[in-house]
């Protein structure tokens, strides 16, 4: 799985280059969009850009993000989070490679531009078995290439307001499988006015977001392997949903909705 046609190792390579070339100017507006327009802002963001970079550092080998998901742009929250922007121009792979809905992102060509140089690689839920085997495959590629990929196991935004246990895809198990010496770094993050699932974040939200490392491991194959995979990462991350409301109730932080 993680070899993929020379014309798709070369257009990875062009992607990375030319979005490694506009980073200096497209992160800084994103960064502006988040901090001055939305007057968003993450909790304790020291504490969460040295936990990343102690994980990071703690041993080799490829790694895969797995985020909850409950708006159109969590991927600019955790890339803003996990480092400041001058990190990721030391440390570009490091800069993370998002796997979005393609109906989502590939109607105008504000995004489809915007997409390609935030280091997107499509993938169509329910399109082409072909069409999806080829996304995986690129995914396994960049993941062996050293580079970071972020992916939502549960395939969209959540639909409960929570992380759902029950409808989630396999695909984030089918990587896990394709590469089984890669950790994944599960993220949870969650603004306190977030009640649901929205296209954007809400004006002056503050976000929480908190990261720990898994290594899933599995001795069944196939299907039933990428789906033992996939629910022990989506379980993950609803302890992680779990721990988060519980401390929220301690410290009686409430909502600011």
């Amino acid at each position: 799985m993680d070899q993929i046609a020379r014309r798709d190792q070369r257009t990875l390579a062009l992607q990375r280059a030319v979005s490694f070339l506009f980073f200096p100017i497209v992160a800084p507006i994103a960064l502006f969009w988040a901090r001055i327009v939305k007057r968003l802002s993450v909790r304790d963001a020291d504490t969460v850009r040295a936990r990343f970079a102690e994980l990071m550092n703690a041993e080799p080998g490829p790694v895969l993000i797995c985020s909850n998901h409950l708006t159109l742009l969590d991927t600019i929250i955790i890339v803003w989070a996990l480092a400041p922007l001058s990190s990721y121009l030391r440390h570009y792979s490091r800069f993370p490679w998002s796997v979005p809905e393609k109906a989502n992102f590939f109607r105008t060509w504000f995004w489809r531009v915007s997409s390609f140089l935030g280091k997107c690689v499509y993938v169509t839920r329910g399109g082409p078995r072909e069409e999806v085997k080829r996304t995986l495959e690129k995914i396994a590629y960049l993941l062996r290439s050293g580079e970071l990929v972020s992916i939502f196991p549960e395939g969209g935004r959540s639909r409960t307001e929570r992380v759902d246990t029950e409808n989630f895809t396999y695909g984030v198990g089918q990587i896990a499988q394709a590469v089984p010496e890669a950790r994944v770094l599960c993220i949870y993050l969650r603004g306190r006015m977030q009640d649901g699932y929205t296209d954007s974040p809400h004006t002056g939200d503050e976000y929480s977001v908190t990261l720990e490392m898994l290594h899933p491991r599995t001795e069944a194959t196939g299907l039933r392997g990428a789906r033992d995979l996939a629910t022990q990462i989506i379980h993950k991350l609803a302890d992680m949903e779990d721990r988060y409301f519980a401390d929220r109730e301690r410290s009686g932080r409430p909502s600011i909705a």
